[in-house]
């Protein structure tokens, strides 16, 4: 449950919570995982990155008619949307340490949906 507390008050790591200290990242955003053209903020991470979008089929309760913010606070689902954010954290760390080792051998980085 504690992955649902990180990611309702900000304490998460996600790109939205650097870019409080650091304004480049607001004016130039880019998800560092799908590499799109936006800041990656809860929204993004949870509901429009497409590099988590086999995780969120596999959730489709959560996601059913565009009720995601609702079942946040649904305490039946409780269980299933922390199961879906740390996997997605889990895939995000791998992506990270994918793009770690491909820095260090001085490589180009590859993105999680490759679009």
């Amino acid at each position: 449950w504690f992955v649902i507390q990180r990611l309702c008050i900000g304490n998460h790591g996600l790109k939205s919570e650097e870019a409080l200290r650091d304004r480049s990242l607001r004016v130039n955003p880019r998800c560092p995982v799908c590499n799109a053209k936006v800041l990656e903020d809860e929204m993004h991470f949870v509901a429009e990155c497409g590099s988590y979008r086999p995780v969120r089929l596999r959730y489709p309760r959560l996601f059913e008619h565009g009720l995601f913010m609702r079942r946040i606070f649904d305490p039946s689902m409780a269980r299933q949307l922390a199961c879906f954010l740390n996997t997605c954290f889990r895939l995000r760390q791998l992506k990270f340490e994918q793009i770690e080792r491909v820095r260090l051998q001085g490589g180009q980085q590859f993105f999680l949906n490759n679009d």
